[in-house]
């Protein structure tokens, strides 16, 4: 049986391509019976010069993706993309939300103590609600409104578990981009714990 020409004439691919797409040439004829090559035939004779082509681009566009940036191969890879838009967009959500706490808390009119919610005081410091997200030997971390809470062991959490709530007082550790931790709060103490 003689293979497709979009398989065979593909003049504009350069030669690594035309190489793989000998081997898929040898493989798609592996283990055809004389009914699979009739059937290749038919198929081919009765596509229209439109659907060839398009087969021919689907071929060349996933060789060509193999070698290209990972936004546009097919697959598995776009669901790691997502992921990775999913952390990065709740990262930002939680610097926007840090962004805003300070707008609403000018350097001027901090005070020394933390009177209510969503003020912070001359030490960058605020009290808020948190939810533990992971329990470790050493130390917790938990998610809030304004992104991660770093929580050291030795402030007395006893059998801590994941998904209880906390009201703490934690310091602001800086942006992302100026910050020398990876989490941008760090829990000074802690007031109330809800399991």
């Amino acid at each position: 049986m003689s293979p497709p020409t979009w398989l065979t004439t593909m003049e504009d691919t350069p030669r690594e391509y035309q190489e793989q797409m000998d081997v898929l040439k040898t493989m798609m004829s592996l283990g055809d019976t004389e009914e699979d090559e009739c059937i290749q035939m038919m198929d081919y004779f009765q596509s229209s010069d439109e659907e060839k082509e398009a087969l021919a681009n689907l071929v060349k566009h996933s060789f060509t993706m193999k070698h290209s940036t990972e936004w546009e191969y097919p697959g598995v890879c776009h669901l790691l993309d997502e992921a990775e838009m999913s952390r990065d967009m709740d990262a930002w959500e939680d610097a926007y939300a840090c962004h805003q706490l300070f707008a609403m808390n000018p350097w001027s009119s901090r005070g020394a103590i933390i009177r209510k919610d969503n003020e912070v005081n001359k030490r960058s410091e605020s009290q808020f609600w948190c939810s533990i997200t992971n329990v470790g030997d050493s130390y917790h971390t938990a998610e809030s409104d304004y992104g991660k809470v770093f929580i050291p062991k030795f402030l007395g959490i006893q059998d801590a578990s994941v998904g209880d709530m906390m009201y703490i007082c934690a310091s602001f550790q800086g942006f992302e981009i100026a910050r020398k931790t990876a989490m941008p709060w760090r829990a000074k103490y802690i007031s109330i714990v809800q399991n």
